[in-house]
């Protein structure tokens, strides 16, 4: 792996790569000086674990920027001048494209080296050098046939969406291009699921819940939004994968206490909300009034800060 990442490296720089590089000898003598090379060991830094958690829990909570915000356009820009830079000290690039077919580039070399560290690391059988370049060459026909089919089946497909036609006009496409198979079929109306007598849904409902007092909204008001908008009762709530609250672990005994102080906390601590957030997705599972069994097909409900 060594040996291949640094023969592409020469040749993006430019770099003459040695004629005997892939004599069996040359290979011992990179590997016999690879070997020397002391790495410090690896020791996980707790701290710096830490950070990063926070950091990514920090950003779930601030709303998303605009694109001509967003801080890669900044490090693009960084890059393009170092490039320019390098160009006028008299050094250059070249990219390299992608060639299984001509052995001296190192780009299967690279390939097959990085997959095996990889599969090393997972537990994964390794994979050898030849079946390694028959599955590279695989990649651009399949991106050029059934990726390219299905990318415009989908084009279509939302074409006649912004259209709004009918749904007899939409279409359910089977393909299996070995075959080769193609089978087209109307769609049918999605399955609404009863939930009460009165009330029903389907995979692409949401619950909107408008709370005029904003994020200052206790918990205990949201519970109670939601208890009179849907006649169920609200159960488990979550904010993604986090619970927010298990109404199993509140009705414990010893615990009357601690849910009255959380039903009265508002939602900009409970679910941490930073900033002028508009709304805020959550899972909520829901049981029919007097019942203990938790309902399927419940939808997303999204609370909308006024």
């Amino acid at each position: 792996s060594v040996m291949a990442v640094a023969s592409l490296f020469a040749r993006v720089w430019g770099i003459g790569v040695p004629a005997d590089i892939r004599k069996e000898e040359s290979k011992q003598k990179y590997a016999l000086a690879a070997s020397t090379v002391s790495l410090p060991k690896y020791v996980p830094d707790e701290g710096k674990a830490k950070s990063i958690i926070k950091e990514v829990e920090e950003d779930k909570e601030v709303p998303a920027k605009s694109s001509v915000e967003h801080p890669s356009f900044e490090l693009v820009d960084k890059l393009e001048s170092k490039i320019m830079e390098m160009a006028t000290n008299g050094l250059s690039i070249a990219p390299e494209s992608f060639e299984k077919d001509d052995d001296g580039n190192f780009h299967i070399d690279f390939v097959y080296a990085m997959a095996n560290c990889r599969a090393a690391c997972y537990g994964i059988k390794p994979i050898s050098w030849i079946d390694t370049k028959i599955k590279a060459g695989r990649i651009v026909p399949a991106l050029a046939t059934t990726t390219a089919v299905v990318a415009a089946l989908q084009t279509l497909e939302l074409l006649k969406l912004a259209k709004q036609v009918d749904i007899q006009v939409h279409r359910n496409s089977f393909i299996n291009l070995a075959l080769p198979l193609f089978n087209l079929s109307q769609p049918g109306p999605v399955q609404p699921v009863q939930l009460t007598e009165k009330l029903t849904a389907t995979i692409w409902d949401r619950w909107d819940v408008e709370l005029a007092k904003g994020v200052e909204t206790t918990f205990g008001e949201l519970m109670d939004v939601l208890r009179e908008k849907y006649s169920l009762e609200p159960r488990n709530v979550f904010k993604g994968n986090k619970p927010i609250y298990m109404s199993e672990t509140m009705s414990l005994p010893g615990k009357a206490e601690d849910k009255k102080k959380f039903m009265g906390n508002k939602l900009k601590n409970v679910l941490h909300i930073a900033g002028n957030v508009p709304h805020l997705d959550l899972t909520v599972t829901f049981t029919k009034v007097g019942d203990e069994k938790l309902l399927s097909g419940v939808p997303p409900v999204r609370v909308i800060f006024k």
